[in-house]
């Protein structure tokens, strides 16, 4: 069960922030693919969510498709201070903004030493369902995102040690690492590569959203990366697809939940060769190569 004591910086991703070559259409499958709501839009930015909360997908227009941002929701007011005593104290450089996005009021922005710029920020809102018209495959909320970097070990200290995340799965020999900041599986996920962002995942309600999602891409001319089938870490559904950008998407169900933070110990995937999809079909040989670079 979540715990401030346990995770006193974040607890949740929040948000992704893109900057993509055209807006239009990127605005167009996010609507009609996704099942994203159009909540506003401000200095060409747009914004997006699939439930009440003001934003969990910001557009940018671009030069190039490349990742601005990936928000992390506090976990209370007193994680700022926190945060900032922290950052001080391992002299990274930091700088606090307010009323940057719709629905937040404050946010902490900061670079991982991959360079991924992060923003740990107030509430944008809840997760409550949202009932809202849509063509599109509507998840429930933003779930976790793959960041490519260039070298794991210090991007998982920082991670554990300035932000209190903790180690939830390990595999490819160390080229991969989930990590959790709240009672599910992982929320960012690690993976050994050129600096980027190679995924990013929403949670939907069950299989038959799988099937719906299908036949929206197949509608606007695009088709499965990879799936559906169930992951050995986290024990998720899975499906993968690119977005306008060559990032994938992931939808994903029924994701396991760390209920004990006492008993839960971590596995090293390594040794199953099945750890990608216990259910069979290992994914094509170019799925590493899907992302988008950080912005120059």
């Amino acid at each position: 069960m979540f715990s401030s004591q346990i995770y006193p910086i974040t607890k949740s991703l929040g948000y992704i922030s893109l900057a993509v070559t055209d807006l239009e259409s990127a605005t167009e499958t996010t609507e009609e693919v996704l099942g994203l709501r159009w909540v506003g839009s401000e200095a060409k930015r747009r914004y997006f969510s699939s439930n009440d909360r003001e934003v969990e997908l910001v557009l940018h227009p671009g030069a190039q498709a490349a990742l601005l941002a990936v928000g992390l929701e506090a976990t209370n007011e007193d994680s700022f201070s926190l945060l900032k005593s922290r950052l001080s104290e391992a002299n990274v450089k930091f700088f606090e903004e307010h009323d940057v996005y719709p629905g937040v009021t404050k946010l902490i922005r900061f670079s991982l030493p991959s360079g991924h710029p992060v923003e740990v920020h107030s509430s944008a809102g809840e997760t409550n369902q949202s009932f809202y018209p849509t063509s599109g495959v509507r998840p429930r909320r933003l779930g976790h995102a793959l960041l490519k970097v260039n070298d794991i070990p210090k991007v998982e200290a920082f991670l554990t040690q300035i932000l209190s995340f903790r180690v939830s799965d390990r595999g490819v020999g160390g080229e991969i690492v989930w990590l959790r900041c709240g009672e599910i599986h992982h929320s960012i996920n690690l993976l050994q590569g050129t600096p980027g962002l190679h995924h990013y995942a929403w949670e939907v309600d069950d299989w038959s959203a799988f099937k719906q999602l299908g036949d929206a891409l197949r509608g606007h001319h695009a088709q499965l990366v990879w799936g559906p089938g169930r992951h050995g870490p986290g024990n998720n559904l899975f499906t993968y697809h690119a977005d306008s950008t060559g990032a994938l998407v992931e939808y994903f169900a029924d994701i396991l939940r760390i209920e004990n933070e006492e008993t839960y110990q971590w596995r090293d995937w390594s040794d199953v060769p099945e750890w990608n999809n216990i259910w069979g079909p290992l994914p094509p040989d170019n799925f590493r190569e899907y992302g988008v670079p950080l912005a120059t």
